[in-house]
């Protein structure tokens, strides 16, 4: 799946639903899909209620990859890198990526 292909997905959901216009409801990344599919099919828009928006850009994601929900979550944190080598630890977003598309299936 890719970002273009999931608003193609609200779309397909809207119209195998028969609703004209909708009120989107998203939080995080879900806010972010809301605005993307709203800048794609502002027709079928009747408003949006956004929270917790999390646009990926890079200052947020480095406070959640890099500086800063480490901070807040120490021990959560903790768990969160336990699994990634020290050497790997400078680009989390890298060492997760490569593990989600690697070839080591469980």
């Amino acid at each position: 799946n890719d970002t273009p292909a999931l608003i193609e997905d609200i779309e397909a959901i809207r119209q195998h639903l028969g609703v004209e216009q909708w009120v989107l409801f998203g939080g995080s990344w879900g806010s972010t899909l809301s605005l993307l599919y709203a800048q794609a099919y502002p027709q079928h828009v009747r408003a949006m209620v956004l929270r917790g928006v999390f646009l990926c850009r890079q200052a947020e994601l480095d406070w959640l990859y890099r500086d800063g929900a480490n901070r807040v979550f120490p021990d959560h944190w903790v768990e969160f890198v336990r699994s990634i080598p020290e050497v790997e630890r400078d680009d989390l977003i890298k060492a997760y990526h490569d593990r989600l598309l690697g070839d080591d299936e469980l």
